[in-house]
C-alpha cells in the first residue's frame, strides 16, 4: 500500500477509507535521493483524514506522515498491514 509525495488531505482520507491501515502496521520510507528505503516506523493513530506514526530516530509518537511526504527527503512510503488472526494474506 503505497502514499507518494506532495500527498494532499484529500488523498490521505480516500487512502484510509480504502485501505483501512491500522495502528501497529509498519511504514517504510523510501528517499529518493538514496533510492532505497531509508526509515521504518509503527503507525500510531489513525482517523478520518490523518496517519500517524512513532519512531525511534526522533522520538516521534504522533507524527504525520504527510509531514514526511511533503518535506523533500522521502519520495513514497510503504505500508504493510500486520496479518490479523484467523485471516490469510496472499
Amino acid at each position: 500500500m503505497r502514499i507518494n509525495c506532495n500527498v494532499s488531505v484529500e488523498s490521505i482520507k480516500n487512502y484510509i477509507k480504502k485501505n483501512k491501515p491500522q495502528v501497529g502496521d509498519i511504514i517504510y520510507f523510501h528517499a529518493k535521493g538514496k533510492n532505497k528505503f531509508t526509515h521504518t516506523a509503527i503507525i500510531s493513530k489513525v482517523n478520518s483524514n490523518k496517519i500517524e506514526y512513532a519512531a525511534h530516530s526522533d522520538s516521534h509518537i504522533k507524527k504525520s506522515i504527510r509531514t514526511q511526504l511533503n518535506g523533500g527527503y522521502y519520495d513514497y512510503v510503504e505500508i504493510c498491514h500486520i496479518k490479523e488472526e484467523e485471516k490469510i494474506y496472499v
